[in-house]
Parts: C-alpha cells; structure tokens; sequence
C-alpha cells in the first residue's frame, strides 16, 4: 500500500480503523511448470478452470509450444495471513494433492507431480466506506472499492469510475466558470465526489455481494453445493440468458435518474 494512498485516505475519509481491510481464508497461490503443453490446449488456445467439490484448478499455457511452461494456479486455505518471507512449500504441495490429487484431468496430476511453489498471493477487499472523497482529492478504483478476484471486474470498474468522475466533472465545472451561475469551483468538486460515490456505491456493492457468492465455488463443499455448482456451470454454458439471468444482471444507474433524483440537471 502506497504511502500516497495512505495521505489521500486519511486526508478524505480521516479514521484510520476503516482502512483494516478483510482478508479471505485461503490465497491465491501458482507457478510455472517445466513440460510439455498439452495438444488441446494448443488447437484451443485455452484457459483451463475446472471446479470440484475441493475447491477449483486452473491451467493454461505460458508461451508458444517450444517453451515447454504451463501455467497453473489454485488456492491454499490458511486461517491467517501468511509470511511471505516464510513460505511453507511442503504444506502447500500436501494441500493441493489432498484437494486435487484424485481428480480425473491427467494434466492436473502432471502438474502436481512436478509442481513447485514460490509464490503466494494474499486476497483483499477495501471495507466499505462512507464516501471516496469530500475535500477534493477523489478515491477510484481498488483504492475505494478493492473486489475479489472471483468478480474479474477490477480494472472494468475503475474505468467506470473514472468515466462517471469525467462525465460529472464536465456537467458541474462549467457551471461553475458560469458567472451567472451562483456554483463555486469547490462546490462542483464536492457535488462531482458526491455523486461519484451515490452513483456507482451501489453498483460496485452489488457485484461483491455476487463475488461473495461465487468465492463459495473455491473451496472444499458438501455434495448439494457440489451438484449446485455444476448444474449452474451448465446453464451458463448452455443457456445464457438463464446463466445471465442466474448472475443477476447488474446495471449502471444513468446519469439521467441521478440528475432526476437530486435535481441537479
């Protein structure tokens, strides 16, 4: 965490408790392996995610054929925040055989037979805050709304934000150089942070109640889960619309209703 974040978080948001960010109970864990890239994956060109009742495994090619490196990555359930400078190798590879050692997909036990691990990744979410900024420095992106993995809307909703932040600023600045128009340069840079935050917090809200939910498919569950699992992994490959409809489609309030809502345009 960038000291920069640290001035910009404590200058807006002031209470340093809510910086305590929430820490799942496994990390993300992978490495490269020396071997020969399977054929499907070639033709395909493709990532593979298979899930299970243990959790999930992923695998995919680290280069062209002649590089002999696949890629692969998993989880490693821990109860605590590991010592990155302390890596405990061996229980990591005795979890990931005991997770993943009787599953059906050769490539997987190729992986594991040969498997070495270097690297591990702590996963975080940002607590939910009582606004992104009100004295004029502004939070986007992790740094207001930091999402799970699960969700792969990271970077999608900071490029949200920061189209929401431009098309607010360009409504309330202009206004502001108006001379017949009583709006201060500092109250368009509130109104903008204001409406950033009741804009987008409920949509950002929406998709990591849903990252909650699909971070269930990465651990070990009962054999109704289980089943649960595949028959929503078949409707979203086979009938999308119900796999969309499944998901709850989540949509971005238009600037429209906002301006209508608060009376600002």
């Amino acid at each position: 965490m960038s000291e920069f974040f640290l001035f910009v978080y404590l200058l807006e948001i002031g209470n340093i408790s809510l910086l305590t960010t929430f820490v799942r109970e496994f990390c993300g864990i992978g490495s490269f392996v020396d071997m020969d890239i399977p054929q499907e994956l070639i033709d395909d060109k493709s990532m593979v995610f298979t899930f299970g009742p243990t959790g999930f495994f992923g695998y995919s090619p680290a280069g062209p054929p002649s590089g002999r490196s696949l890629l692969w990555w998993s989880n490693w359930e821990t109860p605590a925040v590991p010592d990155r400078t302390a890596i405990d190798t061996a229980d990591i590879k005795r979890q990931l055989i005991e997770r993943h050692g009787t599953w059906a997909d050769p490539i997987i036990q190729d992986i594991l037979q040969n498997v070495t691990v270097d690297s591990i990744y702590p996963i975080w979410t940002t607590p939910d805050l009582p606004h992104w900024g009100e004295t004029g420095a502004v939070l986007i992106g992790d740094a207001a709304h930091a999402l799970q993995p699960t969700t792969g809307q990271g970077s999608s909703q900071a490029l949200e934000d920061s189209q929401t932040l431009a098309l607010l600023l360009a409504h309330y600045l202009p206004r502001a150089e108006d001379p017949n128009d009583e709006l201060t340069t500092a109250d368009a840079i509130k109104l903008t942070a204001k409406g950033l935050y009741e804009i987008r917090r409920p949509r950002v809200a929406r998709i990591k109640a849903r990252g909650r939910t699909l971070d269930k498919t990465k651990k070990s569950v009962n054999i109704v889960l289980e089943y649960s699992l595949y028959a929503f992994m078949w409707l979203l490959t086979n009938v999308p619309a119900l796999g969309k409809l499944a998901l709850r489609k989540v949509s971005l309030r238009s600037f429209a209703d906002y301006g209508r809502q608060t009376g600002s345009w």
